[in-house]
């Protein structure tokens, strides 16, 4: 009969109280550790460990005779381990840590114009503390589940967002196409190695008449975002915005642009000289602009869907252009899309 190898590498799983039951019954039979850990289809260095973890003195009485015995009981090992997982993330963490990253943390992720993700927070008070113990991104959004910090998962709207998307088929025949296909889009935008290729979108909030809306743009290595409030969706006025948002930087900021094939797009192609090309994407394939509908995303966490915004000032969709643009990211090696994207246009 061959042996079982127990020592093969995958991930370990905690002894539940049914197996732990069962090694104090084996035990109690005098059975040997090694015949306990092939019934169990463990280690028997996990046999070893768990039956010293779960042992307690007794004194026992032998033919009169008074005497201190070690002997394993699977409900005190168990409620051991439950313990332990209860507090083992607040025992590497001292009462000053946790109190100030807490109150900080708690700060930044529920005010309005955050430029702050969990993840990013504890990266910077990671720098910014080098001398104390810092949780794991992972260990943070364990508080959140658990209720341990006082956050919600409400207060953090990507937690709550996400959701499991449907499969593309990707075997759909796409005819309409409004200029050049996003497949004859170079090498150096598609894995944004080169600075200047934009994605372009509209962000619709209320579909009634003469409802303003808000034109992005994307830059798609920085992530810088521009945005402008329009009147209309026609093809003449994003053209005309478009214009003006030229004027206000470099040629070189503008290599290329992807958008949809929406109507209001159909002007772009008057754009394209030998420093600027326009790039269309597939119909019903928003994925292939994901920066920009990301970011979109973003926008309605201060501007949600269904509400007007014929009365939001200038100076509030500049203030939101700011917070995205001064938004530390993992993606950026921790830093803002603000900071890379000046370092390109000098």
């Amino acid at each position: 009969m061959s042996k079982t190898n127990y020592n093969t590498k995958k991930q370990y799983k905690q002894l539940s109280l049914i197996e732990r039951t069962k090694i104090e019954t084996l035990l109690n039979e005098k059975k040997p550790i090694r015949y306990i850990a092939e019934q169990l289809g463990r280690n028997i260095s996990t046999i070893y460990r768990e039956i010293k973890r779960g042992s307690v003195n007794q004194i026992v009485n032998r033919n009169g005779i008074q005497r201190d015995e070690l002997k394993y009981y699977a409900e005190t090992s168990h409620y051991i381990y439950k313990a332990k997982q209860q507090n083992k993330y607040h025992n590497n963490l001292t009462e000053k840590f946790s109190q100030q990253f807490f109150k900080d943390l708690q700060q930044v992720v529920t005010e309005k114009y955050r430029t702050h993700s969990i993840d990013t927070f504890v990266h910077w008070y990671r720098q910014n503390h080098p001398n104390e113990k810092v949780p794991c991104t992972k260990t943070v959004y364990t508080f959140v589940h658990q209720g341990i910090i006082p956050i919600k998962p409400i207060d953090l709207p990507k937690m709550v967002s996400i959701r499991k998307r449907p499969k593309k088929d990707n075997t759909k025949t796409y005819k309409k196409n409004m200029g050049t296909s996003i497949e004859n889009r170079p090498d150096v935008a598609n894995n944004r190695t080169e600075f200047g290729h934009w994605e372009i979108d509209l962000v619709l909030f209320k579909k009634t008449k003469n409802e303003a809306l808000l034109l992005t743009l994307v830059e798609r290595q920085t992530r810088y975002t521009i945005i402008r409030k329009i009147n209309d969706k026609t093809a003449l006025c994003v053209l005309r915005t478009l214009k003006n948002i030229f004027k206000q930087y470099r040629k070189s900021t503008f290599k290329s642009i992807t958008s949809d094939n929406g109507s209001e797009f159909a002007s772009l192609s008057e754009l394209e000289s030998k420093y600027l090309n326009i790039y269309y994407a597939h119909p019903y394939s928003s994925y292939e602009r994901g920066t920009n509908e990301n970011h979109n995303g973003q926008i309605r966490e201060f501007l949600p869907k269904g509400k007007s915004i014929n009365t939001v000032k200038k100076s509030t969709i500049r203030k939101i252009e700011s917070c995205l643009n001064q938004k530390i990211r993992r993606k950026l090696g921790y830093r803002t899309p603000a900071e890379l994207f000046l370092l390109r246009v000098d």
